[in-house]
């Protein structure tokens, strides 16, 4: 591709188009579906034993969509070309530092008030060693 605006419909496993990835998180969780049937003479044991699987592929299909939720949010896959920002500009040392202790956060936290957050915390830090240098 010659430019920078043609971003294919599908690139390194993700389709831009139906905005999912070609592989998901515990993919072989359906293998254990693969084979349970319900039958009309299951004892009471076997329908309980075969609600609890159903249950557990439940709590893995909103597992996989909540870590679909995240890869989205927070661009940990953008097939878009980025652009250099102030932030990566600035990054130094010190940044590197703020940003590893900040990146906990990443997972409670919305994606715009992580990035205000870590905006604000570099701006401290930076008035913080402006001062401590003019003593």
């Amino acid at each position: 591709m010659n430019h920078m605006n043609d971003i294919p419909n599908s690139m390194n496993g993700y389709s831009t188009k139906r905005n999912e990835f070609d592989i998901v998180y515990n993919s072989e969780a359906e293998k254990a579906l693969e084979n349970l049937n319900f039958y009309e003479d299951d004892s009471r044991e076997d329908r309980e034993l075969k609600h609890k699987i159903l249950k557990l592929y439940n709590d893995q299909l909103d597992e996989r969509e909540r870590r679909h939720w995240f890869a989205v949010n927070y661009k940990i896959f953008d097939p878009k070309p980025t652009k250099i920002t102030e932030e990566v500009v600035l990054q130094s040392k010190g940044n590197e530092v703020i940003n590893k202790n900040l990146k906990h956060f990443m997972r409670l936290i919305e994606p715009r008030d992580y990035h205000q957050l870590k905006k604000e915390v570099t701006e401290a830090t930076k008035l913080k060693s402006d001062i401590d240098r003019m003593r």
